[in-house]
């Protein structure tokens, strides 16, 4: 003779993994649809400013694994008004940013960046 309550416990228990399981399969691409700007780390002095997403991305994505582009940095320095916190060049800026993420200090990061 089986117990009701035994008999109801089989039947959930596969329905109580699956939905754990979908849980943690969906959490993982949380953090991606949050994300503000193109990157986390963007400064929103540029949002107005045509390129400039566009620029702080090619900077970002060339901190993590690519060499400074010289000629990139150059077609991405934008007049800021005002210009704080010396502003204005969002290639730059992210290149930094995206080193660092790659493991790297700020001062290693600063020599990549010179011509």
């Amino acid at each position: 003779m089986e117990k009701d309550g035994g008999y109801r416990l089989y039947n959930i228990k596969p329905v109580v993994v699956l939905a754990v399981a979908l849980i943690i399969f969906f959490e993982s691409f949380l953090p991606n649809i949050y994300a503000g700007g193109p990157r986390n780390d963007w400064f929103t002095d540029y949002n107005n400013i045509p390129g400039a997403p566009q620029c702080w991305q090619d900077g970002y994505d060339d901190g993590l694994d690519h060499p400074f582009n010289q000629d990139r940095h150059k077609e991405c320095i934008f007049e800021l008004d005002p210009n704080p916190y010396d502003r204005g060049k969002p290639y730059y800026e992210a290149f930094i940013i995206g080193c660092k993420d790659a493991g790297n200090t700020e001062e290693i990061c600063e020599t990549f960046t010179d011509e």
